[in-house]
């Protein structure tokens, strides 16, 4: 191997990150500012993998509902909620 070879690997394991770091980066961002290097090397491998791209769309959708559900249970006002009779009744039919 040349200097110009080891060289280029040094400069791939600086900057690129595997899929692994890549998801724990996406997701920390969401709560937290990244530094400059993770960042950086975020970028870098968000460049070349499509599949990454796709999980951090996916993720960003899953946050956004979860946030969106979590508002309407603090202002208990969840439309998808039975109503107390209905909680009643069906108490009652699992009863007998």
């Amino acid at each position: 191997m040349n200097a110009f070879q080891k060289l280029y690997i040094r400069f791939i394991k600086c900057f690129i990150v595997p899929c692994e770091q890549a998801s724990f980066l996406l997701t920390k961002k969401e709560f937290e500012k990244l530094t400059f290097r993770e960042a950086w090397r975020l970028r870098m491998h968000m460049i070349k993998c499509k599949y990454c791209r796709w999980f951090e769309k996916e993720d960003a959708m899953l946050t956004h509902t979860m946030v969106h559900f979590q508002q309407k249970i603090d202002k208990n006002n969840m439309p998808f909620c039975l109503d107390p009779k209905k909680i009643e009744e069906i108490k009652r039919n699992l009863q007998k």
